[in-house]
This record gives C-alpha cells, sequence and structure tokens, in this order.
C-alpha cells in the first residue's frame, strides 16, 4: 500500500470520531461506528472489508502506540533534547491525534489477597537500589502466610 492511500485512510479514520475519540458521544453507537467503517471501506480497494480496515487500524495504532511509549521514555529518562527518540514510521505525526487518548489504567497489585481484595502488607521493607534498579525487599519472617487447608 502506497504512502497517498495510507495518508488517505488514516485522514479518514481522524475524520471519524466515533472510531478513536472515547469523548465522542457516538463512541459506544456501534451503528455509527459500523458505517464509518464502511465509510472507510473503498480506501483500501476493492477486496477490502470491514474487517481488513479493522485490521489496518490496528496495526496503524500499534506501530503509533509503540513508537510514542519509545519517545516517552526517552522524554522521561532527562538525556539531553538531542538525544530523544525519534519515531521511525512516516504516519507518526498523522497519527498523533490519537495522543489526546492514552489513559492510564489501574494496575493488579500482586500483593493483594485474592479472595479478600485487600492488601498483603505487613512486616518490614526496605527500598534497596541496585545497578540503578529500585526494588522494595521485604522481610519474608514478618510477612503474612497464606495457609491452606482441605
Amino acid at each position: 500500500m502506497d504512502r497517498k492511500t495510507i495518508t488517505s485512510f488514516i485522514e479518514r479514520y481522524k475524520s471519524h470520531s466515533c472510531l478513536w475519540d472515547v469523548s465522542s458521544p457516538d463512541y459506544m453507537n456501534k451503528n455509527k461506528r459500523i458505517n464509518a467503517l464502511q465509510d472507510m471501506v473503498p480506501i483500501l480497494g476493492e477486496s477490502a472489508t470491514i474487517d481488513s480496515v479493522r485490521k489496518k487500524i490496528d496495526i496503524l495504532r500499534n506501530g503509533y502506540y509503540r513508537e510514542h511509549k519509545k519517545v516517552n521514555a526517552s522524554l522521561s529518562t532527562g538525556i539531553s533534547a538531542d538525544n530523544v527518540y525519534t519515531p521511525t514510521p512516516w504516519y507518526y505525526d498523522l497519527m498523533s491525534f490519537l495522543s489526546s487518548q492514552e489513559a492510564s489504567r489501574p494496575g493488579i497489585d500482586g500483593l493483594a489477597d485474592p479472595v479478600t481484595g485487600r492488601k498483603l502488607t505487613g512486616g518490614r521493607s526496605d527500598t534497596v537500589t541496585a545497578l540503578g534498579i529500585q526494588q522494595t525487599v521485604r522481610d519474608a519472617a514478618t510477612e503474612p502466610q497464606l495457609l491452606l487447608t482441605r
């Protein structure tokens, strides 16, 4: 697929905010989303389907987010502006409208009791920095133990 086609595809995708903007009132409207995908089918050619449009969107979005993550990681290291990661996909700037859709999701606490959901805290813990990596070390003798019975 040539650049002109991909550029047209991205521009059409951007024009259908119901496909990417979670704050759009039409984002949850399945009919509008399907109509928007159907509107994009002709750009990909005669043999294109709604599924091929979805796949192409996924490929472009994943590529954009992967590169965006690298840019943010290089910015957060505190290196000079000359050494900031430069995204390699030529379409990266065309997809920049997606940066407004980044949302952090709460992670899963690995130290939570799976039954009660309460945090398994207690005991002594120390923060250790070795080779620039910060880790929390817990005292196993004072950590709560899980007793399994039959």
